[in-house]
């Protein structure tokens, strides 16, 4: 079982929530609302509105988490950018991650960009929120809007892309992520096994995310793709949503979910032409660190 808790400091968001199109995959008990927001403002988010919300809040979580027959872990979904996303998810991520302490904690994260920002103080906003993740979270996916801006325009051909076409890129990686714990299928794993296969040290626990296929609406009913152009397509940086240096990334490991018809026998040879050519670049004490996962679904590959 999946439960969702959304928590947002201004009543006009979870209102638009309620009274909207998703309305029926929410319940209303689970979107707790404040009567202002943060301002785009991170102590004011930390020290403001925590002192108002955090109660509520880690309350109604409480009442979801004893609802469950075994908390598998906990998947923290916010932006890096405004003051409800970075200063008061850290004192909400502090103030879970102290009392579910055994508990596996992921960090789904969103980077802004001086391309789409809204306002000036995003920068500072997301420098001051990279410590809470740094010392209490088990896993860190990380993606930032440059990316995503640059995989609507070059993937997706749509030139002046909206928040509204990042959230639903967004929200197929998540689903893709979350597939394992959701459906059956050959080889699953849940979020301790993500961790554990993912995370080399507890220091290194901030994850480059990547998903494919990307294609537009027109060339779906001609196009199939296959679990070898997958396993290509998701390791190519055009594919990856964060933006990084130019240079090419040496993976410590890799976590691979397939969703659909993708045979083990498809995606080990896949995998083992890939780490025979070399364009996979792995760190020497390291070479086989692949964890593969593929529950039942449409045929997507995510990283």
């Amino acid at each position: 079982m999946t439960v969702t808790l959304c928590k947002t400091a201004h009543c006009f968001c979870s209102d638009e929530i309620r009274i909207g199109s998703y309305r029926n995959f929410f319940d209303s008990v689970n979107l707790i609302s404040g009567a202002e927001d943060a301002a785009s403002n991170f102590g004011r988010g930390y020290f403001h509105l925590s002192a108002d919300l955090l109660k509520p809040t880690t309350n109604a979580m409480r009442k979801q988490v004893e609802q469950c027959d075994g908390l598998q872990g906990i998947i923290f979904h916010r932006a890096y950018g405004g003051g409800t996303g970075t200063g008061f998810a850290c004192a909400l991520l502090s103030a879970i991650t102290e009392e579910y302490f055994k508990t596996p904690c992921v960090d789904l994260g969103i980077m802004p960009s001086l391309t789409m920002a809204c306002g000036p103080v995003e920068p500072y906003n997301a420098m001051l929120s990279c410590q809470i993740p740094i010392e209490d979270v088990s896993l860190a996916m990380m993606m930032d809007n440059k990316a995503l801006m640059n995989v609507c325009g070059k993937k997706l051909a749509t030139f002046r892309p909206t928040f509204t076409n990042f959230n639903r890129i967004v929200a197929q990686t998540l689903s893709g992520l979350t597939a394992s714990f959701r459906f059956n299928g050959l080889s699953n794993m849940n979020i301790s096994d993500l961790r554990t296969n993912l995370v080399p040290y507890p220091e290194a626990h901030f994850a480059l995310t990547a998903f494919a296929p990307f294609a537009i609406q027109e060339s779906l009913d001609r196009w199939a793709p296959s679990t070898s152009h997958l396993t290509d397509e998701v390791f190519s940086p055009a594919n990856q949503l964060i933006s990084h240096s130019g240079e090419q990334p040496i993976y410590l490991s890799c976590c691979l979910f397939y969703r659909g018809k993708a045979g083990v026998r498809e995606v080990n040879a896949s995998l083992e032409r890939l780490r025979r050519s070399g364009d996979l670049p792995l760190v020497d004490w390291c070479p086989t660190g692949f964890k593969v996962s593929s529950p039942n679904g449409s045929l997507i590959g995510g990283l």
